[in-house]
């Protein structure tokens, strides 16, 4: 797994010009790249500024040259993008994860926490956790909080984050169910939770 970061600054008043781009322009032509697995869009105020930070998560170097062409460390920021910020990086990082361990930002979709949380988490009926069918039941319930845009929930309830390898096996058949039933939205939360 590679980790691509990038910054830039701009100011409260821009904030949501560049989330909008983020979210509307960005993220769908990332969704779209073979070795994408996950972005996550962070924020931190600097009196008048506000720091945004862009965290991509990859498969390999290759699928990044897919996005950012051959040199996987030029930032890659859309006219739409510079106009909404006052400074950017001209490069971005792209260190390769020396630890497996996933960390407590993993989402499904990046703009479903942003301004904070405004509801209780969602709870999910599942088994004990020594239960034979504990793990698919949790992927089941990871699919359904990313499909209704709250990942947060069924990550806090079921112990897991979105992407995790155990679970696998469970969102394979979950995806094979979904494509039978023609279930557009199932078949596209499953697709990406196995990239």
């Amino acid at each position: 797994m590679i980790a691509r970061t990038w910054s830039g600054r701009t100011t409260i008043a821009k904030e949501q010009a560049y989330i909008d781009h983020f979210t509307r322009n960005v993220l769908p032509e990332l969704q779209t790249l073979d070795g994408f697995m996950e972005a996550s869009l962070l924020r931190q105020e600097h009196g008048d500024e506000v720091g945004i930070f862009v965290i991509t998560k990859w498969t390999s170097r290759d699928a990044i040259r897919a996005f950012a062409g051959d040199d996987i460390e030029r930032a890659v920021v859309e006219p739409e993008a510079a106009a909404a910020l006052t400074t950017s990086q001209t490069l971005a990082r792209a260190p390769a994860d020396i630890f497996g361990a996933q960390s407590i930002m993993s989402r499904a979709f990046v703009n479903e926490d942003a301004g904070g949380r405004d509801t209780p988490l969602r709870r999910f009926v599942l088994p004990d956790r020594d239960d034979p069918g504990y793990d698919e039941a949790a992927a089941l319930a990871l699919l359904e909080g990313a499909a209704e845009g709250d990942t947060e929930s069924a990550e806090v309830a079921t112990g897991y984050y979105w992407g995790e390898r155990k679970l696998r096996s469970y969102v394979e058949r979950a995806l094979t169910r979904a494509r039978e039933a023609g279930d557009e939205a199932a078949i596209r939360a499953a697709e990406r939770f196995l990239r």
